[in-house]
């Protein structure tokens, strides 16, 4: 496969869906060590909503479906993480609007756009032991 199609973006999605679903559990333990205990509930809740979305969605954009992915992320589960990762889909599916295919540039530039998205949201940078030391050499 050299490009991701709208198809594409939504078994994605539901893929992510089910990852948040199995580890809810995993995620609650890990958060409560440290947090309130809440984020496997909100990953979940966002992923569903969002896999929900795409599935249900005529847009033949990829961009605008993944903006349109995140705002269902930010009503759906608008705790910090449900932010952040709003943000990313949204600042990510901005970068790459107007494509009905994306290869591995359009990826790229979504990824990069997703990374700095949550970094200006959040107000952080690599290096402060945040979700940006994972994704960000990802990007």
């Amino acid at each position: 496969m050299d490009t991701l199609g709208i198809a594409d973006i939504k078994s994605i999605m539901a893929a992510l869906a089910g990852i948040m679903a199995h580890r809810r559990d995993e995620l609650i333990a890990l958060d409560g060590a440290m947090g309130d205990g809440d984020l496997g509930l909100t990953m979940e809740k966002a992923f569903a909503a969002a896999s929900e979305e795409a599935a249900a969605s005529q847009e033949g954009d990829a961009g605008k479906l993944l903006m349109k992915l995140g705002m269902v992320m930010a009503r759906t589960a608008p705790s910090t993480m449900g932010t952040l990762a709003a943000t990313g889909f949204m600042s990510g599916g901005k970068a790459v609007t107007g494509r009905t295919e994306l290869g591995p540039r359009e990826v790229a530039a979504f990824f990069q756009a997703f990374v700095d998205g949550i970094m200006q949201r959040g107000k952080s940078k690599p290096g402060e032991k945040t979700i940006v030391d994972v994704l960000h050499p990802a990007a």
